[in-house]
């Protein structure tokens, strides 16, 4: 487009070629974080399972926020959602067991996070609802035999991967409750002694074991049919008398016990 200005009292030399001037507005929306709820009732806990050691990792497992609600105005989906341990201890555990197929879950024990995502591809695409679901059936636990009963605090963040990316987080206090596990004996069928001759005694095939720690004070208990039993205390053991001369207790740690 151009336009020939002219003035007053003659034309113009050399007419002026004048461009339009164009203007774009664009206007955003902002985009408003998630709503994230942990819902009431009473604090998550964890008790360990007493008298036998936690052999299966994540047995007696809790869920963290069964009432939680989680939903977005703007958007049908997340970009993920994190459940984090942020003061994490040796055995612990946040899981998501059998999500939905649209759904995956990766846990990384050495910063106690726990992140749930869309399945690239995936037919249909994991809405809102799939994560609180996936949410509400997050579980913890620890597999040690003696965890530390230090509150673990848990933070979980909802990411909606949209216009900078907004995020809601929550975050609770879940307890920890250690239990008395029974301590382990490993000891031979007999053993063998000379009749009316006083030997020692070889308990090297004699172990016990406790997995509450290694300071845990052990009592054992020797007893036989016929015969006397005698013993001085050793280095870490206390020896006492029994009821009978036929019994006497060993009281020590394991590994003191072990190497009486």
């Amino acid at each position: 487009l151009a336009l020939q200005v002219s003035l007053a009292g003659g034309r113009m030399s050399n007419p002026v070629a004048l461009g339009p001037t164009f203007t774009s507005q664009t206007s955003l929306t902002a985009n408003t974080a998630p709503t994230l709820s942990l819902g009431t009732g009473a604090a998550p806990s964890w008790q360990e399972a007493g008298g036998v050691a936690n052999a299966t990792p994540g047995s007696g497992a809790v869920a963290v926020a069964p009432g939680a609600t989680l939903s977005d105005a703007e958007q049908t989906t997340l970009d993920k959602l994190t459940v984090q341990i942020t003061n994490v201890q040796p055995g612990d555990l946040l899981a998501l067991a059998n999500p939905p197929s649209n759904l995956k879950a990766q846990y990384d024990t050495s910063s106690g996070l726990l992140t749930i995502s869309g399945v690239a591809g995936a037919t249909p695409a994991a809405t809102v609802a799939n994560y609180q679901d996936a949410l509400r059936a997050v579980t913890y636990s620890n597999s040690s035999d003696n965890p530390d009963t230090t509150n673990r605090s848990i933070t979980i963040t909802a990411s909606d991967g949209q216009n900078n990316n907004s995020t809601r987080s929550a975050t609770l206090t879940l307890s920890v409750a250690a239990a008395n596990d029974a301590p382990t004996l490993i000891a031979p069928a007999s053993i063998s002694a000379t009749e009316d001759t006083p030997s020692p005694l070889n308990l090297s095939a004699v172990s016990v074991a406790d997995g509450d720690g290694e300071a845990t004070t052990l009592s054992l208990t020797l007893a036989v049919a016929q015969g006397t039993l005698k013993a001085n205390d050793g280095a870490g053991v206390s020896v006492t008398p029994g009821s009978t001369p036929s019994q006497i207790t060993l009281a020590g740690t394991a590994a003191s016990i072990n190497a009486y």
